[in-house]
């Protein structure tokens, strides 16, 4: 048996050095947990934090990047603000181009109805001064008219004619005036492009510029159509204008009239919606800057243009436009960037005669002899000047002519027993009653007794839709045929 013994002083050193390592042990692995404790809560915090700033910044509006946090559920969070805020930025984006559209449009809409206003006003002075201008034309044109039939000098004939060609340009210059400041009626003719045209260019080519080359290309046997003669020459100047514009005053304008026939089931590109029959096409092409797809799909609309502000008012193709459209034709547009632009009139071709042609009708007559009418013609006219000397010059021509100063009095002649055959009457006069008036009157009170109409000014008479309608200042002899034709064709003599 063999004992060994210690003593307490050695067993109790063991203890506590065991002790102490369990201790030290211990205190490594709480140590550890802490730092691993405080690094996963930082890993949890951190996003968390970042998560609730995020939060906060998009409360402010601002948009939220996406970043991973490692952390799924929270990472799920995170892209959630972030596809929220991005998703608001685009809206609210929209919503200002939005807003930002409406008030330009509203802008728009305030300068168009500003424009129209002027427009309207432009119209209703433009209207009364012609009305009187024209009134003075009448006066002189028919004097001069007068004054040739009474003259046996050649030296004051010729003198005479030139005056003549002066009353007849000022006539022009008063309707051009007229036609910007509103639609007029009655001043349709048929026209013979052939003679208008290169007449129309030579007035183009100044407009343009020397810098750009004009071309003039028309059929031999173009046809004729009819339209009103003001707004095709305002039309082709626009055009022309707005090809100078494209080509920034250098290159070249050619403008062309050809023949077309569209036939049933014909395509015609460039005016789909016409009907089969025969077409006089006006082309006006330049070698300017082109339009794009959206500005060719606009261009006709009224106030849209592509100038700057205060360089156009966006009519002018419009205008081009509504020219075609009252004509039974249409307008189209064919252009590429860089390539240029054309823009294409398509008018019916009319089967009437030229104002040329009906001229040389007029004044037919047989050798040595001059063509003389027969009837009672009532003239209903305010301004004396006016019905004097248009009075003389009708019975110069055979005519028998009572006058009245207005509807009022010659509703009394009438009443108290005026045989007349045809009734000679200015729209806009003095006192209760218009012209449009005493013809409504007349289709109560005489339904058999012919009215013409007369007027220098732009006023409108769907009112009397058949009652024939002779602008001012006229010519007498057409005058005095249209009267004839009014009356009963038996009291005309040759």
């Amino acid at each position: 048996m063999v004992l060994i013994g210690l003593s307490q002083a050695e067993l109790a050193k063991g203890a506590w050095t065991a002790f102490a390592m369990m201790l030290s042990l211990s205190l490594a692995f709480i140590v550890l947990a802490l730092v691993l404790a405080r690094r996963v809560s930082r890993e949890i915090a951190d996003p968390l934090r970042r998560l609730r700033k995020d939060a906060i910044r998009m409360g402010g509006g601002a948009t939220i990047a996406e970043v991973a946090g490692g952390i799924d559920e929270i990472d799920v969070v995170q892209h959630a603000l972030a596809t929220a805020s991005r998703e608001r930025a685009g809206n609210e984006q929209r919503l200002r181009e939005e807003i930002d559209a409406a008030v330009e449009q509203t802008r728009r809409a305030q300068q168009a109805a500003l424009r129209s206003q002027k427009l309207e006003a432009l119209g209703r002075l433009t209207g009364g001064i012609a009305h009187d201008f024209n009134n003075l034309l009448q006066t002189m044109t028919t004097g001069l008219q007068l004054a040739r039939r009474l003259s046996t000098d050649p030296r004051a004939d010729t003198a005479l004619e030139a005056c003549q060609r002066a009353t007849g340009r000022a006539a022009q210059l008063t309707r051009q005036l007229l036609a910007f400041g509103r639609p007029q009626v009655g001043h349709e003719t048929v026209i013979d492009l052939r003679r208008q045209l290169p007449e129309l260019m030579a007035l183009a080519g100044g407009a343009v510029g020397s810098a750009v080359e004009v071309e003039l290309h028309i059929d031999e046997d173009l046809w004729p159509v009819r339209t009103d003669p003001v707004q095709l020459e305002l039309a082709v100047l626009n055009l022309a204008l707005n090809a100078r514009d494209a080509m920034h005053g250098r290159g070249r304008l050619t403008v062309s009239a050809r023949k077309r026939v569209l036939a049933e089931g014909d395509p015609v590109g460039l005016a789909p919606e016409l009907r089969p029959g025969d077409y006089v096409a006006i082309a006006v092409r330049d070698t300017g800057d082109g339009m794009t797809q959206e500005q060719m799909e606009r261009a006709f609309e009224p106030f849209f243009t592509t100038k700057a502000v205060g360089q156009g008012t966006g009519l002018g193709l419009a205008q081009v436009y509504a020219l075609a459209h009252s004509a039974g034709g249409t307008a189209g547009i064919v252009s590429k960037i860089g390539l240029g632009t054309e823009v294409t009139l398509w008018l019916p071709r009319s089967h009437g005669r030229t104002e040329a042609e009906e001229g040389q009708v007029v004044r037919a007559a047989s050798p040595g002899t001059e063509r003389r009418f027969a009837g009672t013609v009532l003239l209903v006219e305010d301004e004396p000047s006016v019905r004097e000397l248009t009075a003389q010059a009708l019975e110069e021509r055979g005519f028998t002519v009572k006058t009245a100063p207005t509807a009022d009095h010659a509703l009394d002649q009438l009443r108290g027993g005026l045989a007349a055959d045809v009734v000679l009457t200015d729209i806009v006069m003095p006192g209760a009653r218009s012209g449009v008036d005493l013809v409504r009157t007349l289709k109560v009170l005489k339904p058999t007794l012919p009215v013409v109409l007369a007027s220098g000014h732009p006023v409108r008479i769907e009112e009397a839709p058949n009652v024939p309608l002779v602008p001012k200042p006229y010519d007498v002899d057409v005058l005095a045929a249209v009267l004839a034709e009014a009356m009963n064709p038996t009291r005309e003599a040759v």
